[in-house]
């Protein structure tokens, strides 16, 4: 058996591309689910969809965008050791997930979680 061949390349036609591409920008779908549907690989789509900026999302249709939230140094940064009162922090996500955070809530937690939302 030769082991020295490489494997066949996969080549697709450009009007197939613009076809995947433009089906990640419309319906609920993310691009790894339309890239699984079509058995590509979803860094290869992401490619594709920088390749052709022009069949990108249409101005004026709303797309989920992140709300900027800017960290200020407060009563409940206090170290660790002092009493915190209790707190609630409640956040709707993409997809209506929720995530809610309650009790006495320490500013490096928050921290992390709003970090990791990014």
């Amino acid at each position: 058996m030769d082991t020295t061949r490489q494997p066949i390349r996969r080549t697709y036609p450009d009007s197939y591309r613009r076809q995947v591409v433009a089906e990640t920008w419309r319906g609920p779908e993310s691009v790894s689910e339309v890239a699984r549907r079509h058995d590509l690989n979803t860094n290869l789509l992401f490619k594709w969809r920088q390749r052709y900026p022009e069949l990108s999302a249409p101005a004026g249709t709303s797309s989920p965008t992140l709300i900027p939230i800017q960290l200020t140094p407060t009563a409940t940064d206090a170290p660790p050791s002092a009493e915190r009162p209790p707190g609630r922090i409640a956040l709707t996500l993409a997809g209506g997930h929720r995530l809610s955070l309650e009790g006495a809530l320490d500013p490096v937690l928050i921290r992390v979680v709003l970090e990791s939302l990014r």
